[in-house]
């Protein structure tokens, strides 16, 4: 008897420390690395609740049922339709449909339903931010990071850029030095906010720093840099999910820095690399004469400069 109350003592063990993983995981929204810990409490408990809708809730993001989506969340929605995580999902459906009131109302009710996920505040603070809404955005996204234990990267860039949107610069510097040195997308956004304090030597250098980071398969490998960058220009909001745009994007703006600094030759260089590259230019472009656009009114020395070289780099040549 006490043989078997030690072996029920271990199996329990087990069984919550995977089941305390995986929510760890699912609280800030990496749910890749949540699939094992529910697939191990799954294997041993088949029947618990927590473990089958932590997989069937990992599930939704697997890249191969992505068509799926959408069915397969319905039927969450009503089996658990007040676990927070379900909710988070319906939430960023409705972002991606381009329903950001219905969205919020998603984000809200998962945290109704439990206010120590940081992801619901993460989640929502990006909609307040594109909503034109920054102090809620700063609410949730401190609020997120008070919860995140360590604080996800993203949800570190994300709040520097909204310090940059606030003009709230050394925030935003405090905010970026918390980030990993691997982390390659905190180089590029550090490098721009250089720009727009008037630092271009020191844009330059993370520039040149950056360019070493994504030549390096060591680096660009990392989990933390698989993530699609996301981009909000005054008309449209671009993505760039392969590493190939990402590679255009920064050498793109690692020419504007070499030409806005004199050295023409190599950002002439840098501007040929990066259309070598090949698809989705204009969408590159596009990000960056938005990112041009933001330094010509921050830094208005510089407003001639950008102009010349948005129209011989960034607008198509008559006839082309």
């Amino acid at each position: 008897m006490a043989f078997l109350s030690l072996a029920v003592f271990f199996w329990y063990s087990a069984l919550e420390s995977w089941l305390a993983a995986g929510r760890a995981f699912l609280n800030t929204g990496r749910y890749a690395d949540a699939w094992q810990p529910y697939q191990q409490a799954s294997m041993l408990c088949p029947l618990c609740p927590e473990a089958r809708l932590g997989l069937a809730t990992v599930n939704l993001y697997d890249p191969a049922q992505s068509g799926a989506f959408e069915d397969h969340l319905k039927q969450l929605l009503a089996t658990a339709p007040n676990d927070p995580h379900v909710q988070i999902a319906a939430g960023n459906l409705a972002v991606f449909q381009g329903e950001p009131e219905r969205a919020i109302e998603h984000y809200r009710k998962a945290i109704a339903s439990d206010p120590s996920v940081a992801e619901a505040h993460y989640r929502l603070g990006i909609v307040y931010q594109q909503e034109g809404q920054p102090q809620e955005a700063l609410t949730h996204y401190t609020e997120a990071l008070n919860l995140a234990d360590p604080d996800p990267l993203h949800y570190l860039g994300q709040l520097a850029s909204l310090y940059i949107e606030l003009k709230d610069y050394e925030q935003a510097d405090k905010t970026y030095k918390k980030i990993d040195s691997r982390f390659i997308l905190g180089h590029q956004e550090l490098a721009l906010l250089r720009r727009l304090q008037g630092r271009l030597p020191e844009a330059l250098d993370q520039q040149r720093q950056l360019v070493r980071l994504l030549d390096d398969p060591a680096v660009t490998g990392l989990p933390m840099n698989q993530d699609p960058w996301y981009f909000e220009t005054d008309q449209v909001r671009i993505e760039f999910h392969r590493l190939e745009r990402k590679k255009a994007y920064v050498y793109y703006s690692l020419s504007t820095t070499l030409y806005l600094l004199g050295q023409e030759d190599e950002a002439r260089e840098y501007r040929e690399r990066a259309r070598a590259l090949g698809d989705k230019e204009e969408e590159v472009k596009e990000v960056v004469s938005y990112d041009l656009q933001r330094l010509a009114a921050e830094q208005p020395q510089w407003h001639e400069r950008s102009a010349e070289f948005r129209r011989l780099f960034l607008v198509p040549a008559a006839g082309s």
